[in-house]
């Protein structure tokens, strides 16, 4: 319900929102809830913005972690072909 995700967004229980909401309309709470969203998401949003800016920076990231994960993958077949007998 709109109230369990309003609670969710500011981090407090369900009761504490009724409490609050008394004498709310259901657009009220909606405006609410999609404010408060609104407040929790921006600092996302603006990051994704900024990084989206950079597309070369994305894929220089992407490519130093595909070799931390290459190194990563590959010390752990080494341990699981080993454990199931195939070295």
């Amino acid at each position: 319900s709109q109230i369990d995700l309003l609670s969710a967004v500011r981090d407090t229980t369900p009761e504490a929102i009724v409490e609050e909401a008394k004498g709310w309309n259901t657009v009220q709470l909606k405006n609410a809830l999609a404010t408060e969203t609104e407040q929790l998401v921006a600092p996302i949003r603006n990051r994704y913005e900024t990084i989206i800016k950079d597309p070369q920076r994305v894929y220089r990231i992407l490519e130093a972690n595909e070799l931390k994960a290459r190194a990563t993958v590959s010390e752990t077949m080494k341990v699981v072909l080993k454990a199931v007998g195939f070295r």
